[in-house]
């Protein structure tokens, strides 16, 4: 099942990017008041992902992370409605960064609910570029779609040195 917030981005328009505006702006203010103003201690837990380079980054006590199963069990498909938007975005964005499709590699990142393995398949197929999509057993998410450390980190090696050798 798609998220909220990726329908919302793959859906855009003026409301999408107000919001996201707003919350990038707020985000540099809240940086600002809290390095000038000793009143923002980090004493509650919160992971968010870096701007930078993606990476999840935990802040505060420690946390300890969940390990929520992947279920090899069904997984949800796509409506093929969704499927052809998907195709339609895609095949838009790769034309307008011009690289060249054989540089580009599509992966379905594991998780409990929807079978993302499949989609990237499937887009790699249409879209004319690579697909790597590593079977590893007994990977964990922290929330039912994003991996755990651990397991993102069992998942990422394969996965990037499949990618190389392209």
């Amino acid at each position: 099942m798609v998220s909220e917030p990726a329908k919302d981005a793959i859906k855009g328009g003026a409301g999408y990017l107000w919001r996201l505006m707003s919350k990038m702006a707020f985000q540099r203010i809240h940086r600002i008041i809290c390095h000038a103003v000793p009143v923002c201690p980090e004493s509650e837990p919160s992971i968010f992902r870096s701007a930078v380079d993606g990476q999840w980054n935990w802040v505060g006590p420690y946390m300890e992370e969940r390990d929520v199963p992947i279920s090899q069990e069904f997984k949800e498909r796509l409506p093929e409605n969704q499927i052809e938007q998907a195709k339609i975005l895609g095949e838009a964005f790769l034309n307008r960064i011009g690289l060249d499709r054989r540089c580009i590699v599509l992966t379905g990142t594991p998780n409990t609910g929807l079978n993302s393995t499949e989609i990237a398949q499937v887009l790699a197929t249409a879209l004319h570029t690579r697909f790597v999509a590593p079977s590893i057993e007994g990977l964990s998410t922290l929330d039912g779609g994003h991996l755990n450390s651990r397991s993102a980190e069992l998942w990422s090696q394969p996965s990037l040195k499949r990618s190389h050798r392209y």
